[in-house]
């Protein structure tokens, strides 16, 4: 026996339904999870690449932890927070000594 078109639930019913379960969400509107206050959508390997590499070239440049978060802030819109962990990991990649090489 076939159902008519009318019984079926339609697929935006359906979306409605399992985001309202929480298994999908609208892909324009990133999920707040348990213990969050704003959506938050995770980056990429190359995202977190070149964000680690921008914060070894601010530290390069000898800018403030302050000003490197502020930079973050506006071009990646990183909190704060997340902004010290690119600092903290470009330190550990590149090493403590981010000076120029000298010539000889």
């Amino acid at each position: 026996m076939r159902h008519s078109a009318s019984a079926r639930p339609t697929v935006l019913a359906l979306q409605k339904l399992l985001c309202y379960v929480g298994r999908v969400t609208n892909a324009n509107q990133p999920a707040i999870r348990k213990g969050q206050h704003k959506p938050y959508i995770k980056a990429t390997r190359r995202q977190t690449e070149q964000r680690i590499g921008a914060a070894a070239a601010l530290i390069f440049c000898r800018y403030s932890k302050h000003g490197i978060r502020r930079v973050f802030k506006k071009l990646f819109g990183v909190e704060w927070r997340q902004a010290e962990r690119y600092m903290t990991r470009a330190i550990a990649e590149k090493g403590k000594n981010l000076s120029l090489p000298t010539v000889e």
